[in-house]
């Protein structure tokens, strides 16, 4: 018996031994009965009965008439005759076409049966996953181009599938039916993989001319498109055929990522995905799908930088799977990591105040962009970026605007988000970013002031390095102010006006540069001057009282 292992069926009367060669090209070892001739193993066993001069060049049969009863005759399996066994469509999203043998286009809805010779082909969005007689799940990825050029049950129990990948990626896991052994190839412009049993990824490249195989369980025997030179991969190595049929080196895949600093739950797009850095990887990829079963994928990417960003992804759970890149094109094993987008409905977009915004404490107003879904938002404000302990929260808030009449000075944070009606139940989005706002103190009012015969004097509370701008007027609306002047120090002196009412306001300067507002519009009244004046011009007093003129 050729080969490592062997078992013997006994199968419509036939009795075969098969065998599981080294070599990639699997056979079976027919023993020959009484009366068999090799034509007639032809007839009974062959896809083509005419080749029955291959196995007779292959055991070296010099008459084909002639077969003595017993004898081990070896048959390549790809030359035994089969029934059909079409593959099943599983799942099938995005972007991908399929036509048939004879070039009518095929309906790719779950459960449709894809027949040999049909071509498949994925867009830029597109993904399939193809489930083979034998329970075998084939995965063809995006921008991707194959043929199931073979799908067959075997006569000893097997089964024979075929595909050729023309441009792409796919991954398969090939499992092992009862009864037979698998026996699963494909073949690339540049290579054949045949697989006993295996979870394999296998990728052309069609600009560079390349075709990279690599394992992750079992092992492939792995040779150029024309067949000879072979090698066998084993699980987690990897290697590239060029346009040549030139195998590489075997190359260790690069292990796992690390994904254990990845948050669990996104609110923003695009979503940011940092994994720490593999050595050696030139490259990383991410592909995300849905966590619930039904391998949407919402993101496949290829990134430089171990930052992977996804641009878009709908609300729900998540898996993403990340895979670092050699030099060579190889990707190495995949890690995952479940994770929970809720970024809808967006906050809406903050106007007023703006981040950094320095005002006067007491009234402020905040001000947003309407969100078309919003039934209302909920503004908040805290005294620290984290919000730990919100200080003010306004539900229900149905207009994009609020305001706030007795928030103190201080640092102050803000955020608002906006809240949707569904179902019936309202459903919060994220919070907008913290802004930041400085709240000032107002500037004290004026002390009394002190009006001489020249002069009146004015002063009030300040703080250390603050300038003031000071006005007054006759009218409140200042158009004409009488005195305008910067101060250094909370205190004016100005030549005394004539009898009337007039009205002053003045502001504060703080040492950074923040310019407050002017304090509310305060009347001066000077009265008329009675006073007897001493020459000096003070009032002459008599007995505590001041001298007036009648």
């Amino acid at each position: 018996m050729h080969g490592c292992s062997s078992r013997v069926l006994v199968a419509a009367g036939l009795v075969l031994a098969l065998t599981q060669p080294v070599a990639a090209e699997e056979e079976i070892v027919y023993l020959a009965q009484r009366g068999d001739t090799l034509i007639g193993i032809g007839k009974r066993l062959l896809e083509q009965p005419a080749d029955w001069r291959i196995v007779a060049r292959i055991n070296r049969v010099a008459d084909p008439n002639r077969i003595m009863p017993g004898a081990a005759i070896r048959i390549p399996t790809h030359l035994l005759r089969g029934t059909p066994a079409p593959a099943r469509l599983l799942q099938a999203h995005g972007n991908v076409t399929a036509r048939t043998a004879g070039g009518a286009a095929l309906a790719l809805a779950p459960g449709a049966m894809i027949d040999e010779g049909t071509r498949i082909a994925t867009g830029d969005d597109g993904y399939l996953t193809l489930q083979l007689a034998d329970g075998s799940t084939l995965r063809m990825q995006a921008a991707s181009e194959t043929d199931l050029v073979q799908a067959r049950r075997l006569g000893d129990g097997g089964w024979r599938a075929t595909l050729r990948l023309i441009a792409g990626r796919i991954e398969a896991a090939v499992t092992q039916i009862t009864g037979g052994t698998p026996r699963f190839e494909v073949k690339t412009p540049q290579a054949a993989l045949a697989v006993r049993g295996t979870e394999f990824r296998v990728s052309v490249d069609r600009t560079a001319g390349l075709t990279r195989g690599e394992v992750l369980k079992g092992s492939v025997a792995l040779a150029g498109a024309a067949g000879g030179g072979g090698t066998v991969l084993e699980a987690g190595f990897g290697a590239q055929v060029d346009a040549a049929q030139r195998i590489g080196p075997l190359m260790p895949l690069l292990p796992a990522p690390d994904l254990s600093a990845l948050p669990e739950l996104a609110q923003r797009m695009p979503v940011a995905l940092t994994v720490m850095p593999v050595a050696q990887a030139r490259q990383y990829r991410v592909q995300v799908v849905r966590a619930d079963g039904a391998q949407e994928v919402g993101a496949d990417l290829l990134s430089d930088a171990p930052t992977l960003r996804l641009r878009a992804l709908a609300d729900g759970n998540w898996i993403a799977k990340v895979r670092a890149v050699d030099g060579g094109g190889l990707e190495g094993h995949e890690a995952s990591h479940r994770f929970r987008v809720k970024a809808r409905p967006e906050p809406p977009v903050t106007s007023d105040p703006v981040d950094g915004a320095r005002l006067p404490a007491g009234r402020v107003s905040f001000a947003w962009a309407t969100h078309p879904q919003a039934t209302h938002y909920t503004l908040q404000l805290a005294d620290s970026p984290q919000f730990n302990a919100a200080a003010r929260t306004l539900e229900r808030v149905v207009t994009p605007a609020a305001e706030l009449n007795d928030l103190p000075a201080g640092i102050w944070y803000w955020r608002v988000a906006t809240v949707r009606s569904v179902d019936g139940a309202p459903d919060p989005g994220p919070w907008s970013d913290a802004q930041r706002i400085d709240l000032r103190p107002l500037p004290p009012l004026p002390e009394r002031p002190a009006v001489a015969a020249t002069e009146v004097t004015l002063g009030w509370r300040g703080l250390a390095g603050q300038q003031f701008d000071f006005e007054l007027a006759s009218t409140p609306d200042f158009a004409q102010p009488l005195v305008t002047r910067r101060l250094d120090a909370p205190q004016i002196r100005f030549a005394r006006p004539a009898t009337g009412n007039y009205f002053l306001r003045y502001r504060a300067i703080d040492a950074d540069g923040y310019v407050g507002p002017y304090i509310a519009t305060q009347r001066l009244t000077i009265e008329p001057d009675n006073c007897v004046r001493s020459p000096g011009g003070d009032c002459i007093g008599a007995g505590g009282a001041a001298l007036r003129s009648p």
